[in-house]
């Protein structure tokens, strides 16, 4: 007789935790204010996706391909004249 009322107070117990933890663990999931993100600047959600066979413009002044050409041949003179010396040797 005595299991019996053992294995009844054992469940009531357990019923009971349950009862008591679940909601718990449910309201510790729940997202609070604390957990939401501060909109940033330039972060917007519209739906659009870059295109990366398009080339970006830059917000900075950029070499004209003047400038480029010369910059690429005064290196490459550099680098001609250091492979004859005995700097790379």
């Amino acid at each position: 007789m005595a299991d019996g009322c053992e294995m009844k107070m054992q469940g009531g117990f357990i019923r009971n935790l349950i009862v008591i933890f679940v909601p718990l663990l449910v309201f510790a999931c729940a997202p609070r204010a604390e957990f939401h993100t501060i909109p940033q600047k330039g972060a917007k959600r519209t739906g659009t996706y870059p295109r990366f066979s398009e080339k970006p413009q830059a917000e900075t002044g950029q070499f004209s391909e003047e400038e480029r050409a010369r910059l690429v041949r005064e290196l490459e003179g550099d680098a001609q004249r250091l492979r004859g010396s005995d700097h790379l040797r």
